[in-house]
């Protein structure tokens, strides 16, 4: 049985409302059944600070129906919300979604975290003061959640803005301003203790005459390999969960390269 693609008829929940401008940059999760979508960009260089919910109806026992779409703009309460972001990343652990990073126009990258209780009967935005050394401000970074904790890797960023190491410099990389920055390492939030856990960086086991200035080697005294601290500094890839660790697929690399690789992170 084939895969088949299908565009859904669309549909406000309210005409006064309408439904969600043109946008990229933005975030998605899937939360009971339907999809919550926060913030963007347009091509005019706006950001957007809303949040959506598109409830998507699909046909059972042979209803032949088309496949419909309804748009609600999510009311949220207070004036205290996360400012128009795009290039962010969004989780959602339990009912809440965590906004991490991304940038405002014109040109400000953050590193804050906000908190929405999707479940509540009045929901409000709370941004997170939490505890430990929060990762460099980025965007175009990636994100997923195994249990409570939040795992980020990757990203563009700024050497003035908390980055530091060989790559902090994009090694001259001019695109998106001075954001040339890739982060490297893997972050994570625990968000049942309010805290960024240590950043960590994975190892891999290479030749013993393998050569890389990319990478800390250490020779372990096998005379057949060597252990390799690997840093990955990309943005724009995509992170997903797979079996004890996580796969990073593609993205751009530090020196410009757009990449198809697949890698395996092992999570202790």
């Amino acid at each position: 049985m084939g895969l088949t693609w299908t565009e859904p008829i669309v549909h406000a929940v309210s005409a006064q409302d309408g439904m969600p401008d043109a946008r990229l940059g933005h975030i998605a999760v899937s939360w009971r059944g339907k999809l919550v979508l926060f913030g963007g960009g347009d091509d005019m260089g706006l950001g957007f600070n809303d949040t959506w919910i598109l409830d998507v109806s699909v046909a059972v026992n042979g209803d032949t129906r088309p496949l419909e779409a309804t748009w609600r703009d999510l009311k949220v309460l207070g004036d205290v919300r996360p400012p128009c972001l795009s290039d962010h990343t969004g989780s959602l652990v339990g009912d809440s979604l965590y906004v991490f990073g991304g940038l405002a126009p014109p040109n400000n990258v953050y590193d804050n975290i906000w908190k929405l209780d999707l479940s509540a009967p009045e929901p409000r935005w709370e941004e997170l003061h939490v505890t430990g050394t929060p990762p460099a401000p980025r965007v175009c970074h990636a994100a997923v959640v195994l249990g409570d904790q939040i795992v980020v890797v990757g990203g563009r960023g700024s050497h003035i803005a908390g980055a530091s190491g060989e790559y902090a410099t994009g090694h001259g990389l001019a695109t998106m301003g001075e954001l040339g920055f890739f982060a490297g390492g893997l972050v994570v939030l625990d968000t049942t203790r309010g805290r960024w856990l240590p950043i960590q960086h994975p190892w891999r086991w290479l030749p013993q005459h393998s050569t890389s200035s990319d990478h800390v080697q250490i020779d372990n005294g096998d005379d057949d390999d060597v252990q390799e601290r690997v840093w990955e500094h990309r943005s724009g890839h995509v992170m997903v969960p797979a079996e004890r660790g996580l796969l990073v697929i593609g993205g751009q690399g530090y020196n410009g390269e757009f990449l198809n690789d697949v890698l395996r992170v092992e999570i202790l």
